[in-house]
């Protein structure tokens, strides 16, 4: 399947068609997936800001997989889990004295001994706020191993944190939903 598209001169993505299908509506599927994407950097040409059409050639790996028995969790649970980080995520100094607002996302593991591994930074406001967040998720300790054919397994996760210190709500720590990116063979 193929879908092209624009990258506006402010990152966002427009003009989505579907040039090559398969079936079912998995064209749509993938503008949707395309339109709830977050910005994209811009295309520079001559020093200068310009629009970028790009055909994006998408591959769906239709193996039936495995089905899973039981997902990780974190011990307490994943609003206990989101609550923890909260609370032990360290605000840069400097962010709050300049009140500087900012995100951070991080993908990580969990291993079939539900220890979490293999972190990686995905994106960050300041260099700092991502080592933060791993702290902070390495400190909550282990989770509940995922459970398929009744052996332990790994998981992908990833996690964002929005910090705001300017504005009405000042001093407050957010932390998204959990997304959970599939099993680890």
């Amino acid at each position: 399947m193929n879908v092209s598209f624009i990258v506006v001169k402010d990152g966002s993505l427009s003009n989505f068609k579907i040039t090559k299908d398969l079936i079912y509506d998995t064209g749509d599927a993938a503008n949707d997936m395309l339109r709830s994407a977050p910005k994209w950097s811009s295309g520079i040409q001559n020093g200068k800001t310009v629009r970028v059409i790009y055909t994006l050639p998408i591959k769906l790996d239709l193996t039936p997989y495995e089905k899973v028995e039981i997902m990780p969790e974190p011990k307490d649970g994943f609003n206990g889990f989101r609550s923890f980080v909260s609370k032990h995520f360290v605000y840069l100094e400097t962010m709050i004295r300049e009140k500087e607002d900012g995100n951070v996302e991080v993908y990580f593991e969990i291993n079939k001994e539900g220890i979490p591994t293999n972190f990686k930074i995905i994106n960050e406001t300041n260099k700092q706020l991502g080592a933060s967040l791993i702290d902070a998720i390495e400190n909550y300790g282990k989770w509940y191993s995922g459970i398929i054919n009744g052996q332990p397994v790994g998981f992908r996760f990833s996690l964002g944190v929005d910090l705001k210190v300017s504005g009405e709500n000042q001093n407050v720590i957010t932390v998204g939903n959990i997304k959970q990116g599939g099993f680890i063979q």
